[in-house]
C-alpha cells in the first residue's frame, strides 16, 4: 500500500500497530468524507447533485480497480471510509 501511487486512492504514508489496531497514516482529506457530506446535505435539507453523484461513483469505481489491480481488497468500503480530497477537475463547491 505504501508504493500504492493513483489520483483516485489517497496515499498512504505510514502503517503501523498500535495495541490490537492496524493504524495507517493518509494524505489530509481537505473536504472530509462522503459520510460527512451526506449528513450535511440532509440536515440542510439538500440533495446532492446528480453530476456529483455520478462523479464521485466513477472515482470510487476507478480507485477500487486500482487496489484490485494491486491484489488489494478494501475490506470495510464505507461512506465514512471514502475521503473526499480537494479537486481542480471537478467544478463543485465541496471541492472547494
Amino acid at each position: 500500500l505504501l508504493r500504492l501511487s493513483h489520483a483516485n486512492v489517497a496515499q498512504y504514508h505510514k502503517l503501523y500497530v498500535s495495541d490490537t489496531h492496524l493504524v495507517y497514516l493518509t494524505d489530509y482529506a481537505e473536504s472530509g468524507t462522503l459520510n460527512h457530506l451526506m449528513h450535511t446535505l440532509r440536515n440542510s435539507g439538500e440533495k446532492m447533485d446528480e453530476d456529483l453523484v455520478w462523479h464521485i461513483f466513477l472515482q470510487l469505481c476507478m480507485g477500487l480497480r486500482e487496489l484490485h489491480d494491486a491484489a488489494v481488497v478494501h475490506r470495510n468500503l464505507t461512506a465514512r471510509n471514502v475521503l473526499l480530497l480537494r479537486e481542480t477537475m471537478f467544478d463543485h463547491t465541496v471541492f472547494k
